[in-house]
């Protein structure tokens, strides 16, 4: 009885433990989408774009069914496939969340 016990108890630890790590890949996901998304419509403005572009920019971190099932990993640097478009992203960001900081320093 006790085996049974402990066996159960050990099995809702590890479905707590996915709730926990699906929320997490979900919230990494939508900011990596969200983060494309904003580069693409740069990309469309300055005539630059293209459907397999965008599709590289989407592909350079695993696919979410991938995050999830590979629970044992947590470092998100190990889950990124192409490291070029990745740092594009990264460096994309820093140019928009400076921009936006300058904006806010402008305004008061």
């Amino acid at each position: 009885m006790i085996n049974y016990t402990l066996l159960i108890f050990v099995f809702i630890g590890f479905c707590i433990f996915m709730l926990f790590r699906n929320n997490w890949i979900y919230k990494i996901r939508t900011a990596h989408c969200d983060l494309v998304h904003e580069l693409m419509e740069k990309k469309i403005k300055d005539g630059s774009y293209s459907v397999t572009l965008n599709r590289q920019y989407h592909d350079c971190v695993w696919e979410y069914n991938k995050m999830l099932n590979h629970f044992w990993i947590w470092d998100i640097s190990k889950m990124i496939t192409d490291r070029v478009k990745f740092d594009e992203l990264m460096e994309f960001k820093k140019g928009r969340d400076n921009e936006s900081e300058m904006d806010k320093g402008l305004a008061h």
